[in-house]
């Protein structure tokens, strides 16, 4: 009966052993696919900020040649503005310079006329 006690603490030890043995490969194991998935979540996470930064870079590029664009439409309106006010500006002075000739011309030709009246009465 000693033998087979002995037998079987000897049994015990060889299958707790075992098991130990059988728990540490299989906690080296899960530890190196932790390891592994932690490595391949990082390389997402760093995929991911890089496209996010190319995005915002390429959002903002487009912004700024939207912005150029419009500033350069802006700068051409005010231009063509300028430049048909300045036309209208100079056939106005054109006009009001015919106008004053015009207006002198009549101007004299009044002092002539009441000259004349004036010569007539007296």
């Amino acid at each position: 009966m000693e033998k087979s006690w002995c037998v079987f603490v000897v049994l015990i030890v060889m299958f707790s052993t075992s098991l130990g043995s059988v728990h540490d490969t299989l906690t080296q194991r899960l530890h190196c696919r932790a390891v592994k998935i932690t490595h391949k979540y990082w390389k997402i996470l760093t995929q991911h900020q890089i496209l996010r930064n190319e995005l915002h870079n390429r959002t903002q590029d487009a912004h700024n040649r939207t912005q150029t664009e419009h500033n350069r439409t802006q700068n051409e309106l005010q231009r063509a503005l300028q430049d048909r006010l300045s036309e209208q500006m100079e056939a106005c002075e054109e006009k009001a310079t015919t106008l004053q000739e015009k207006l002198s011309e009549i101007s004299g030709k009044l002092q002539e006329m009441i000259k004349l009246i004036l010569v007539l009465i007296s």
